[in-house]
């Protein structure tokens, strides 16, 4: 997602579909419509995204963890969900660490998908919603602990069992480097700028180029990830 993808899809998507539901609940063409916006930094400056009484307006900040109930720990026990079915694969897999991410391909990473999200509890859904919608869940819900902790130590423990139960040398990791490959990428960047000529170069010429090559960050943290979990050993069933 980039600023002007962003403000093209207002544009030619979001007003005139606006504009039709107007239209179809009998409103009148100029009714007044908000358009509600994070502060990811893909998102063009609010005064730019106005089309005559429809308008864009940010959130205030830190509020993701309060109004966002997809972030009230639900994405995170997916991706937990999902890193324990990577580590049961290269647990399982007759190969080194860095031979397993090659095979792992795009079609791995889908069914992965599929069986982590099936995984999510409906009781998880529900109790995402304890800030933004209190009456959504009985107080006899809600522990002294806050959603951020539960959750956390909640994806460990899973990880943690998978490592434990190796018949490998993944079996002696220390908690701590566990829980670090489990946050590694807590705190990276959810938008990237990109050329038109390098989505082009993306498509047209999958492999690395010299004109387009991984990040530091990205190739920092598929290194610790290599580090943390390697250990240069070798993984056998």
């Amino acid at each position: 997602m980039t600023a002007a993808l962003f403000k093209d899809w207002f544009f030619h998507h979001f007003v005139p579909e606006f504009k039709e539901s107007f239209k179809s609940l009998g409103l009148p063409e100029d009714t007044k419509a908000i358009l509600l916006l994070d502060n990811c930094k893909a998102h063009p400056p609010v005064d730019e995204l106005v089309s005559g009484n429809i308008v864009a307006t940010l959130l205030p900040p830190n509020l993701t963890s309060l109004i966002q109930p997809m972030d009230q720990g639900v994405i995170q026990n997916f991706k937990c969900f999902y890193r324990r079915s990577f580590i049961q694969g290269l647990l399982n897999a007759d190969c080194d660490v860095t031979d397993f991410q090659k095979k792992f391909t795009v079609k791995d990473a889908v069914y992965a998908i599929a069986l982590s999200w099936n995984q999510v509890k409906n009781t998880k859904l529900q109790k995402c919603w304890r800030k933004l919608w209190p009456a959504a869940n009985p107080a006899s819900d809600l522990t002294l602990q806050t959603d951020e902790e539960e959750n956390h130590q909640d994806a460990l423990t899973k990880v943690l069992d998978v490592v434990r139960s190796a018949d490998n040398p993944l079996k002696t990791l220390p908690e701590d480097e566990v829980e670090e490959w489990l946050l590694i990428d807590e705190n990276e960047p959810v938008e990237q700028e990109l050329t038109d000529e390098d989505i082009i170069n993306i498509v047209v010429n999958p492999q690395p180029t010299q004109n387009l090559e991984e990040s530091d960050s990205d190739a920092e943290t598929e290194e610790k990830e290599k580090n943390q979990l390697g250990r240069s050993c070798r993984i056998t069933k």
